[in-house]
């Protein structure tokens, strides 16, 4: 069987993380060499590769120049058949490498959509001639390379995330909160929206709606500090909960009645596909793939994520759900996520590049 480097920024939280290590495990699981490669010191995710017997290594190295060479080192000494690089830097780094010589094969994946073509941009896209197949975890991303990269189009494909559904299900049996909860799991940074959504639930909290929102999510930085001071400002601290990230986001999703996600932009959110598999019945920004996942009407609403009105409406209609309507809501939610997000689908369209 081949032999597959997983190059990667870091072990930390993020979802690109999650999904790498993810993936790693499950192409050990059919049978490849796997060795996980990262070059800063977070280590979140190494006990789930170590539990499953995938090789790591963290070079440790924040300095850019000589984390190229240690990488090459790294690259050359392991002598992979493939290379499967998570996030523009990491992709970038197998790019260059392989540009000066090396026989790998190489698959960069697009973790995000690209809102603008800026310098660093233009580089990476320059850079991926070099590469055998881009993977977006977006239908949205993959046409934006389609239609703005025409030599790079019969590499590009779209292999949407995966979900563990034995982990983030819904509980048996499980009533509403008499007090609805929403829950937000998504950092405190802008292209989040996490101010206009305070803004919305201002507006709900002045209308006299009974409600609590739990946000989790790093809260570290400018931004998260304007929230904070916001939420304070607007008086709803009494409902508005900012939190850490969890370490248990399946049980948070399973006390909590419904999901909101009001992103600018996304790729493909792991918080949403999460909500869904676990029957949450949602509300989310109208962008990228979000469509995919949420059928309005059906499961959930989606809305403009540049209207703090449009987002409170968005809510209201989930506050007006019937118990009845409620449950094929949840019904249809999961039904959505087994259909879309099974680990199978996901390690086997990657199987299909590598052994093509």
């Amino acid at each position: 069987m081949k032999k597959i480097l997983c190059l990667v920024d870091s072990l930390g939280y993020g979802g690109a993380q999650r999904q790498l290590s993810g993936l790693a495990v499950l192409l050990k699981d059919k049978g490849y060499t796997v060795k996980v490669l990262s070059y800063y010191n977070i280590h979140f995710y190494l006990q789930f590769l170590l539990d499953n017997n995938v090789d790591y290594e963290c070079i440790n190295e924040k300095r850019p120049l000589h984390r190229i060479f240690k990488i090459r080192k790294c690259v050359k000494d392991y002598s992979p058949d493939y290379v499967i690089s998570y996030l523009d830097t990491p992709s970038v780094i197998a790019c260059l490498l392989k540009a000066t010589g090396f026989k790998y094969k190489l698959i960069v994946s697009e973790r995000n959509i690209t809102t603008k073509l800026n310098f660093r941009a233009k580089i990476k896209f320059f850079l991926y001639r070099y590469s055998d197949h881009i993977v977006s975890n977006s239908h949205t991303q993959n046409l934006f390379i389609q239609n703005n990269y025409h030599k790079l189009s019969s590499k590009s494909i779209a292999i949407t995330n995966f979900t563990d559904l034995s982990l983030f299900k819904p509980i048996s049996g499980k009533v509403r909160n008499k007090t609805p909860r929403l829950l937000v799991l998504a950092s405190l940074i802008p292209s989040k929206n996490t101010l206009r959504f305070i803004d919305a639930i201002k507006i709900l909290k002045d209308r006299h709606y009974d409600f609590t929102v739990d946000w989790f999510g790093e809260t570290v930085g400018d931004y998260a500090d304007q929230c904070h001071r916001k939420v304070r400002e607007l008086s709803i601290d009494n409902i508005f909960h900012i939190h850490h990230k969890t370490d248990s986001p399946n049980i948070e999703y399973q006390h909590s009645d419904f999901f909101c996600l009001p992103s600018i932009y996304e790729g493909t959110p792991n918080a949403l596909c999460e909500a869904i598999a676990c029957g949450l019945p949602v509300v989310c920004s109208d962008v990228s793939d979000n469509s995919l996942y949420v059928k309005s009407g059906c499961n959930g609403y989606l809305m403009d994520p540049l209207s703090a009105v449009s987002i409170a409406e968005a809510i209201e209609k989930l506050f007006a759900l019937t118990d009845i309507q409620y449950l094929e809501f949840s019904k249809t939610s999961r039904q959505i996520a087994e259909s879309k997000l099974s680990k199978e689908r996901f390690v086997n369209e990657y199987i299909g590049l590598i052994e093509e």
